[in-house]
């Protein structure tokens, strides 16, 4: 796929679900970090999904979840403009099949779409729960295959330390909430 092509598609999906822009960041730590972690778990939950649209990276684990160095490469260029940062319609780049995955993403991770209160809706927040629902997906996929939900949550909450602070709760939801689209079997 052509990289421009690329580029555009990884904004798209970036905007449709998160709705803001991913273009226009300055190189503010805390806010290009979070763009960056958010659309890393976007993409790779969308190639979970098998929306080829979106490239094909290849992720591993990292200390923020599922990551994919080639796709940081993609954020580097459309950081340093390499990339067209104009308003980008996600109906003419993605096939409606896609467009209905893009539609299941953004209810799985755009917090003002979800209804839990108990997660509060901040940009970091946001972020944190992209983290969250990426990394659950990856350990159980392709790490844990055969442990429970609990087991997985204790590993997870071992080796990222600043996930120890949520509640039981809100990694149920995050598994409920997998499961809902269709993205973990049922329990």
């Amino acid at each position: 796929m052509d990289s421009t092509l690329v580029n555009n598609n990884l904004q798209a999906i970036y905007s449709f679900v998160y709705d803001e822009s991913f273009c226009n960041i300055d190189d503010n730590d805390e806010a290009l970090l979070d763009k960056h972690v958010k659309l890393q778990k976007a993409i790779y939950l969308l190639q979970e999904s098998g929306v080829p649209s979106c490239g094909s990276f290849y992720f591993t684990w990292d200390k923020l979840g599922p990551y994919s160095p080639e796709l940081g490469e993609k954020v580097k260029e459309i950081r340093e403009g390499e990339a067209d940062c104009s308003e980008i319609n996600s109906s003419e780049l993605f096939s409606v099949n896609e467009q209905k995955k893009l539609t299941l993403l953004k209810c799985l991770l755009n917090l003002e779409a979800n209804d839990s209160n108990s997660f509060p809706r901040t940009n970091y927040d946001q972020r944190l729960w992209a983290e969250l629902v990426g990394s659950i997906h990856f350990l159980k996929t392709y790490v844990f295959l055969f442990d429970d939900d609990e087991t997985i949550n204790k590993k997870l909450r071992q080796v990222k330390s600043h996930l120890s602070k949520i509640e039981s709760s809100v990694f149920n939801y995050a598994w409920e909430c997998l499961r809902n689209v269709n993205m973990l079997s049922a329990a």
